[in-house]
């Protein structure tokens, strides 16, 4: 398991329906607050549009780590590689705005539950 992903604290809470993968398209993760999770929960293999429409979207290759000030949950998705723009740091990778951008094998991981601690 990566630390970057801290897989043994997080539990999945869902998967949007899977698709075979291209040699032509990324594995990439993002970062998101509850509110965008439940925006990703509705749109599940397109970005949702709410987040396209001002900028391109941060997104961060699995061998980065947290980028600072990002939310609790890690979504986890495949887009077209030809969608990728450079982000600030070398695994950081931006999506090209554009009206749709598809996703493929969406899943939503958020923190594990702190079970028996105040």
């Amino acid at each position: 398991m990566s630390e970057s992903t801290n897989a043994c604290q997080e539990k999945i809470l869902f998967v949007a329906a899977t698709h075979a993968i291209s040699s032509q398209q990324a594995l990439v993760f993002r970062w998101a607050s509850a509110g965008e999770v439940d925006l990703w929960s509705h749109s599940r293999e397109q970005v949702p549009s709410q987040l396209q429409a001002e900028r391109n979207l941060p997104v961060a290759l699995p061998s980065a780590t947290k980028p600072p000030g990002t939310g609790p949950f890690r979504l986890e998705f495949w887009v077209d590689e030809n969608l990728l723009l450079p982000g600030a740091h070398p695994e950081w990778r931006q999506i090209r705005r554009q009206t749709e951008v598809k996703v493929r094998n969406l899943r939503v991981f958020g923190p594990a539950e702190q079970g028996g601690r105040a």
